[in-house]
């Protein structure tokens, strides 16, 4: 499976993977983690990874000190605790030598393969420009809080089903028919 290590140093930022958003970091101060990403990789082939770096909060600018190091890796499934894994890709952000440097933002283009080829979000629209949803986007969300408030489990199950089958398929879940 593919996973991204990140980690920050005097910066906030946000990842997004194909146009998806991944992982927000909005604090002040630094971490630094690996996630799985093979719910955000619909099919092999080339994938794109964008970065977005913002100052610290009450700052305007990046700090000269102000990093970010991004690494996408590939783990094999059959290894549990500790993994190795093997580095497709690293990223670091150039140093910052002006003092009026609002953001960052770079694009990081690598290659996946994987075993299955999901729908997720290709067939998507901008909601926003649909205004006449609205309406129909507060009722479903009223509609779910009922389900949920009800514990109408076999409902709430009935309309994610497709939902959690994607994201099975993207963590190689056995049990969703993945074939060698």
């Amino acid at each position: 499976y593919y996973e991204v290590y990140i980690s920050n140093n005097l910066c906030k930022f946000e990842l997004r993977i194909n146009d998806m958003h991944a992982i927000t970091f909005t604090h002040n101060g630094a971490v630094a983690f690996d996630q799985p990403i093979n719910h955000l990789i619909l099919e092999s082939g080339e994938q794109n990874l964008e970065i977005t770096i913002t100052p610290p909060e009450k700052q305007k600018f990046l700090n000269k000190k102000s990093k970010i190091e991004i690494k996408i890796q590939v783990c094999e499934v059959e290894d549990i605790g500790f993994r190795e894994r093997k580095i497709i890709h690293s990223y670091t952000t150039p140093p910052i030598t002006s003092d009026a440097v609002p953001f960052i933002r770079h694009t990081i283009k690598f290659s996946a393969d994987v075993p299955y080829k999901l729908e997720g979000w290709k067939n998507s629209i901008v909601l926003e420009e649909l205004q006449f949803l609205r309406r129909r986007l507060i009722d479903w969300h009223k509609m779910m809080h009922n389900i949920i408030a009800k514990k109408d489990y076999e409902k709430y199950k009935e309309l994610h089903q497709k939902m959690y089958y994607e994201d099975g398929i993207a963590i190689y879940n056995s049990n969703f028919g993945i074939e060698d």
